[in-house]
């Protein structure tokens, strides 16, 4: 990958070409167009805007997401690697160790996802 990133771009838009609904509204243009119904050609695939909108900015949430979750998962994997130097592997139980009461619920939700990442990490690398 460049470093402008043009092949995961070209993938995205090749994910966004393929969406059902984007495919849906472009063949029910397309059967309009045929049928010589013109204004209802155009306002589907105007409609086609928000639809791919709304798909790239989950698309950009979710790869924000993924990201964040990789950067967290590797400091709890360098942990548990570091307690398997002194802990039998079937002794040790990787846990939050801190009250999550607390916290709002996402943050706790990706402390706990990050637990999870980090030692399906630790765990791959271990085998």
């Amino acid at each position: 990958m460049g470093e402008d990133g043009s092949p995961r771009r070209a993938v995205a838009f090749l994910g966004l070409a393929l969406d059902p609904m984007a495919v849906m509204l472009v063949v029910a243009a397309g059967v309009y167009f045929l049928l010589g119904e013109t204004r209802d050609a155009i306002v589907l695939t105007i409609a086609l805007v928000p639809v791919l909108g709304v798909d790239v900015v989950l698309e950009a949430r979710s790869r924000a997401a993924l990201d964040q979750l990789a950067r967290a998962a590797a400091p709890v994997a360098g942990v548990i690697r570091e307690a398997l130097k002194y802990v039998p592997r079937d002794k040790l139980y990787p846990c939050t160790n801190c009250g999550m009461v607390p916290l709002p619920r996402d943050v706790a939700r990706g402390k706990l996802e990050a637990l999870g990442a980090g030692a399906a990490l630790a765990r791959q690398e271990a085998l």
